[in-house]
C-alpha cells in the first residue's frame, strides 16, 4: 500500500526512535485527553474519547517535520498543507477504526493502563507509516491524499448526514445540514488545501524540467483551484445571502478555473502527447455537457456534480502519468529527479517501477 503513496528510491533511515517516544507520548496524551480534557466520546468505549485525537496530533506533528517538498525544498505553506491532509486522513480513519472497536467490542472493560498502552503503539505505528508516507511522497502522492481526503469526507459526510433526500440537492446540502456539516465544510477546506500543495509540486517539477513558460501558464489556475475549493467549505450554503453568494461564486471559480487549466494544459504541444491533450479538451466537454443537462433538468445536480468530480480526478490522474512516464523527454529530460533525495532517478527505472505497481 505504501508503494501507491511513495517511489522509493533508497533505504530509508531507521524510524525505531520515533516510534518508541511517540508511543510514549501518545500514552501520555491519552492520559491528559481522559482525565483533564473534556472530549466528546464517538462512542462507549475510551477509545473513541483518545483514539482519534492522539492519531491526528501525531501525524500532524510527524507529517510537519518530516515532509521537504518533492525535492527538499518546499515552502512551509506547503509543508502545513501536506500535514493538515495528512492529519485529516488519520482522523477519518482513526473515526471509522473507533466506531467498528465499538461494534465490535460491546461491553468490552479494560483496565486504563492497557487503553493508554495500546493507545501508545498505536499512536507508534501512526508515526511510523506516516514518515514512510511523506519522506518519500511524490506528486502521485499528493493526487492520492487528495482523493482520500475528498472521498473518504464525502463518504463520512453521506453516513452521518441527517436527511435521506439530500441528493435531490446538491453535495453542498451535507455542508447544511447539522450532523454532516462539520465534515463535509472541513474535507473541502482540507481539500483545497491539499490542492494548492500539489499544484506547487507540480509547478516546481515543470520548472526543472525547463518548463518555466509552462509552469506560469498554469500556475494562476492551480491557485484560483485551490482557493475556490476552500471558499465552498468556508461559505456554506444557505446559512446566509452573503455566505450563499460566495458559495455559489467560489464553486464557479473553482470549476472555471479547471477549464481553464485543462485547455491550457491541452495547448502544450512540445510538453504533452496528442492523447493527453485530447482527453483534456474531451473533458472539458462532458463538463460543459453535464452542465448543459443540469440546465436543461435532464440530469439531476448531484449526479452532474460526482460526474464532473470523476472527470476532474480522472485528468489530473493522466496528468501523474504523463509528467513520470517520460512525456518530458521531448524537452530533453531523460530522468526525473527522486523526491526528497539529491540522487536522481534513471528514466527506465522510473517506467520500470510504474509499470510494476499497475
Amino acid at each position: 500500500m505504501i508503494s501507491q503513496w511513495v517511489e522509493i528510491t533508497e533505504d530509508l533511515d531507521d524510524d525505531t526512535p520515533l516510534m518508541t517516544i511517540t508511543a510514549l507520548i501518545s500514552g501520555g496524551l491519552a492520559l491528559v485527553i481522559e482525565f483533564m480534557l473534556t472530549v466528546p466520546a464517538l462512542g462507549v468505549h475510551p477509545f473513541g474519547r483518545v483514539l482519534v485525537p492522539v492519531a491526528v496530533v501525531v501525524t500532524f506533528s510527524v507529517a510537519l517535520t518530516n515532509y521537504r517538498g518533492l525535492f527538499g525544498d518546499g515552502h512551509s505553506l506547503e509543508r502545513v498543507a501536506v500535514a493538515v491532509g495528512m492529519a485529516y486522513a488519520a482522523f477519518l480513519i482513526s473515526s471509522v477504526l473507533s466506531l467498528l472497536l465499538d461494534d465490535f467490542f460491546v461491553g468490552l472493560h479494560m483496565a486504563d493502563w492497557a487503553i493508554y498502552t495500546l493507545v501508545g503503539v498505536y499512536g507508534g505505528g501512526v508515526a511510523h507509516l506516516t514518515v514512510e508516507i511523506v519522506r518519500g511522497l511524490s506528486l502521485k502522492g499528493l493526487f492520492q491524499l487528495l482523493v482520500v481526503t475528498l472521498s473518504g469526507g464525502f463518504v463520512v459526510s453521506m453516513i452521518s448526514v441527517g436527511s435521506p433526500d439530500w441528493w435531490r440537492d446538491s453535495l453542498s446540502w451535507m455542508g447544511y445540514d447539522d450532523q454532516s456539516g462539520y465534515v463535509f465544510n472541513s474535507t473541502l477546506i482540507v481539500s483545497g488545501m491539499v490542492l494548492g500543495a500539489y499544484g506547487a509540486g507540480l509547478v516546481r517539477l515543470l520548472r526543472a524540467a525547463d518548463a518555466a513558460d509552462h509552469a506560469r501558464q498554469l500556475t494562476p489556475y492551480l491557485m484560483i483551484m485551490a482557493i475556490g475549493t476552500m471558499g465552498i467549505g468556508l461559505f456554506p450554503m444557505r446559512v446566509s445571502p452573503i455566505s450563499q453568494v460566495l458559495h455559489d461564486g467560489s464553486a464557479f471559480i473553482a470549476l472555471g478555473a479547471f477549464v481553464g487549466f485543462a485547455l491550457t494544459l491541452a495547448r502544450q504541444q512540445t510538453l504533452f502527447s496528442a492523447r493527453f491533450r485530447g482527453r483534456c479538451v474531451g473533458g472539458v466537454v462532458i463538463i460543459l455537457v453535464m452542465g448543459g443537462l443540469y440546465l436543461l433538468q435532464i440530469a439531476n445536480y448531484t449526479f452532474s456534480e460526482l460526474a464532473i468530480i470523476a472527470v476532474i480526478a480522472y485528468l489530473l490522474r493522466r496528468l501523474n502519468r504523463e509528467m513520470y512516464l517520460g512525456r518530458l523527454a521531448a524537452l530533453g529530460i531523460d530522468h526525473m529527479p527522486a523526491r526528497n533525495s539529491a540522487a536522481p532517478m534513471p528514466y527506465q527505472n522510473q517506467r520500470q517501477m510504474e509499470t510494476d505497481e499497475q
